[in-house]
């Protein structure tokens, strides 16, 4: 595992995403886990697939208002960060545009 992330959704449950790496220098799929009911049991381990043909770590993960998590990721070596947000509260993440780099300073 090379990284992971937690927030808490609308009923206090927790969502946990982490990034997993099966094999050293192969691409990193992501995958995410939530509770039942907040303090409740925990569902299994969803795959979310590779969102980006590099590697991917230090995944944050955001409920917005519209009740949606948003999971961003740092592709490692490269410019600006995957965005995957769910389609609907609880529902599956679809992968958003990519958030560009920041400005040179």
């Amino acid at each position: 595992m090379t990284g992971i992330a937690v927030a808490a959704g609308e009923g206090g449950e927790l969502h946990l995403c982490a990034t997993l790496q099966a094999h050293p220098g192969q691409d990193q799929t992501v995958a995410h886990m939530r509770q039942e009911a907040q303090g409740g049991s925990w569902s299994g381990w969803i795959s979310l697939g590779h969102p980006d043909t590099g590697a991917v770590a230090n995944p944050a993960l955001i409920l917005d208002s519209q009740l949606r998590l948003n999971l961003l990721l740092s592709r490692v070596g490269q410019e600006g960060m995957i965005t995957l947000r769910q389609k609907t509260a609880d529902g599956p993440f679809v992968k958003r545009p990519a958030l560009p780099g920041l400005p040179p300073h």
